[in-house]
């Protein structure tokens, strides 16, 4: 979907999908998904369930809202956000995904990625939302610089992640990350993490989160563009307490 103003989408199944389930490449105004079915997604990358990934810095993302909808059984991610190919001259964006279950993709089922050195503002919410049995990370910011629109999880549940294994691109096991390798000109942050339950019966899971950055531009934990872990209800994580790293630094919570 590009370029599309008032646009709703409802009580539909896309199975079997080639590269995509849905993809939202910006230029979008009142863009409604409600109740929809995005599986079992294959063939070549990204594969995810839903992808919105805008192509240029003029291709705003205005309005969009994901409620009630079902991201099951992709190759890729369930949900991935990635403003890569915006910057600061973007309008400011605005995503809202509600009560959004995620369950058995095989990479994260949650991903927000976004661009170094500049960012578009705005803000992205996903709120009262589920991931289950994912092949790494029930949610991630990945390469997520902070200067970037706000990344917020709010009342994420994260039920046995990692069913793949360690990350295959960074190596760590927590259920939920802030994680890049090297590269990077500027510090991560701008990912919340607020009020997350996570449980864990496959003893795959070592931390409840991990905020790591392999650039060694760090992790901005104060201040309106920080990082932060606000745990819910927590069990299973195989080397809690504490219940996560901040760059190698045992800790339990970031806010």
């Amino acid at each position: 979907m590009s370029y599309s103003t008032n646009i709703t989408v409802q009580d539909s199944v896309f199975n079997n999908n080639r590269r995509q389930g849905s993809s939202i490449t910006g230029g979008v105004n009142h863009i409604y998904y409600f109740r929809n079915h995005f599986t079992n997604t294959i063939g070549t990358a990204p594969q995810s369930g839903i992808d919105i990934e805008p192509n240029a810095p003029g291709d705003f993302l205005l309005d969009v809202n994901i409620q009630d909808c079902y991201t099951d059984g992709n190759a890729g991610d369930g949900l991935m956000i990635s403003t890569w190919l915006m910057d600061s001259t973007s309008q400011p964006i605005s995503v809202n995904v509600l009560r959004h279950h995620s369950t058995g993709n095989q990479r994260y089922g949650y991903v927000g990625i976004n661009n170094d050195p500049t960012n578009a503002p705005g803000a992205i919410l996903i709120q009262d939302s589920f991931s289950d049995q994912s092949g790494s990370s029930g949610a991630s910011g990945r390469f997520y610089g902070a200067n970037g629109a706000s990344l917020t999880f709010q009342n994420l549940t994260v039920t046995n992640p990692h069913v793949n294994g360690p990350d295959p691109s960074y190596g760590d096991s927590a259920a939920v990350d802030i994680v890049r390798g090297g590269g990077g000109t500027i510090p991560l942050g701008n990912v919340r993490f607020l009020n997350v339950n996570v449980s864990s019966t496959n003893g795959k899971v070592d931390r409840y989160f991990d905020f790591l950055d392999g650039s060694n531009k760090g992790i901005v934990t104060t201040g309106s563009n920080r990082a932060e872990f606000v745990p819910g209800t927590l069990s299973g994580a195989t080397n809690a307490p504490p219940n996560g790293l901040v760059m190698g630094v045992g800790t339990n919570q970031i806010n």
